[in-house]
């Protein structure tokens, strides 16, 4: 799916396409579709839908909250909001600043709920040196228990006219990030008015409660990618199988390298390599065998295939043809092949070039064994099993490319110059690594002499001489708790 079509989904689920949202249940319809989403866009901008927006039926010049006074569409937009609050059909968060409302639906809330609510929601929060409640937040709480829902305006009074509204604002985040409190009503002359979620929502603060975080986290990140429209479900399905199997193929060969590389240490019980290996080993099958599901992945990319040269006019047919014969003239071309100067095998276009060469011309192949098989009567069935290798090979292909392409993203928005520096050693290492182990496949093309493939492993070794200077920083990187690092042969000199 193009970039295009992309934004064009995204513009039809978030109501920017003159779809506006105007009765209370297309607000319910709209924040049950997108899950969530902002009152006002924000600066610099975050991959989500706002009401405001879906309100107004566009994205154009929308105001933000700092603005949001001076535009008329603001006022219209809050009323429908707030008849959500007072319905249930939607709860806010204090994931922003206060007047840039955090919107959930019902069906949502308990999912976030379980990441940032309190377990215990009853018992009185308590000041003292290591809460994170302030007296004011808990002397507010004991109020909105007592008498909420409770204005803003009416809190004030009762706990003392001394008491500033930015005090009191401060104290009522305390209480709302944890989700003890939550507004449920707006009035312009009095402010907001607020409640104990536990009392104005029992249902959702129970589901939140039983919910565990994990469970939590993989409810809201499937949500968040249906929302933004991040790829359609094949191309999801496809990725989260190519990233299951590659990670988890690597993790068992990782560990068996360490346990090697620890001699006769690395096979004693309590140094532990033995119990990570033991359980690592089991995820190449469990939640999918990892062969199978590299399958789904080429299956997947085929597909996207066919319908790639499905959609093309005569055009479309003759740029990619004179794609392909630019890629042979340009990649192909004998300096390029032999080139072995140590500034070229560091380039990442080189490895971008390389890797996305080898996924395209793999597709291509196995397409083309897939179609002779099926033409000379083979069963499509048979014809996926007869060529099971290669299209495991379609789907390392196409993952050691996702997975190059968004290292290369991440290092090139470092902005810490020491950090991007040795993370552009450890890309390096990365891209070249794979190079190196399918250069084999590379000879046999012709894309790389035999000269080049010494001088990338040479440089290979280079790179893990740098790198392991960086070794305790990197891992340190990772926070990895003390817990896990109680091995003996991490702990004794």
């Amino acid at each position: 799916m193009t970039e295009q079509e992309l934004d064009q989904l995204r513009r039809e689920k978030w109501r920017l396409n003159g779809n506006r949202v105007r009765t209370l249940d297309e607000a319910r319809a709209f924040i049950e579709s997108v899950g969530f989403c902002l009152m006002y866009p924000l600066r610099p901008t975050l991959l989500l839908p706002t009401f405001i927006g879906a309100w107004s039926g566009s994205g154009e010049r929308l105001p933000t909250q700092q603005h949001a006074f001076a535009d008329p569409r603001a006022t219209d937009a809050t009323e429908l909001m707030v008849r959500l609050l007072r319905d249930r059909s939607a709860y806010e968060a204090n994931f922003l600043e206060e007047n840039n409302a955090f919107l959930l639906a019902a069906s949502i809330f308990p999912y976030f709920y379980a990441l940032v609510g309190e377990r215990n929601p009853k018992q009185p929060p308590k000041p003292g040196p290591r809460s994170e409640y302030s007296q004011l937040a808990c002397d507010a709480f004991e109020l909105i228990r007592r008498a909420g829902p409770i204005s803003k305006q009416k809190m004030r009074e009762v706990l003392g006219g001394s008491v500033s509204f930015a005090a009191l604002d401060h104290a009522l985040g305390e209480l709302w990030s944890r989700l003890r409190i939550t507004r449920v009503d707006y009035n312009p002359a009095h402010g907001s008015s607020w409640d104990v979620l536990y009392r104005w929502s029992p249902e959702a603060v129970r589901e939140g409660i039983s919910l565990s975080v994990g469970e939590a986290l993989s409810a809201l990140l499937s949500k968040y990618l249906d929302c933004v429209v991040a790829a359609d479900q094949q191309e999801i399905e496809a990725l989260a199988a190519g990233l299951k199997s590659f990670a988890t193929w690597n993790a068992t060969a990782t560990l068996q390298e360490c346990r090697e590389c620890c001699g006769g240490k690395g096979y004693l019980s309590e140094n532990r390599i033995e119990v990570l290996k033991n359980d690592t080993d089991v995820f190449t099958t469990f939640e999918g065998d990892n062969t199978v599901l590299m399958q789904l992945v080429a299956k997947s990319r085929l597909t996207e295939f066919k319908q790639e040269f499905a959609h093309m006019n005569l055009f479309g047919i003759l740029n990619y043809v004179a794609d392909q014969a630019k890629t042979s003239i340009t990649e192909l071309n004998p300096i390029i092949v032999r080139k072995t100067d140590e500034d070229h095998l560091l380039d990442p276009e080189f490895h971008m070039d390389a890797f996305e060469y080898r996924e395209r011309d793999i597709l291509t192949s196995a397409a083309k064994r897939l179609k002779r098989h099926i033409d000379q009567g083979m069963d499509s069935f048979d014809a996926f099993n007869v060529s099971q290798h290669h299209l495991v090979q379609v789907g390392f292909a196409y993952i050691e490319r996702i997975v190059l392409e968004k290292f290369i993203e991440q290092v090139e928005n470092t902005s810490d110059k020491n950090c991007q520096s040795i993370l552009k050693k450890l890309c390096a290492l990365f891209a070249l690594s794979q190079i190196d182990k399918n250069k084999g496949w590379y000879l046999e093309q012709g894309y790389m002499s035999g000269a080049k493939t010494k001088a990338i492993r040479k440089l290979l070794n280079q790179l893990c001489w740098d790198v392991r200077q960086e070794a305790v920083p990197l891992v340190d990187a990772f926070a990895i708790p003390a817990s896990c690092l109680a091995a003996p042969i991490v702990t004794q000199n």
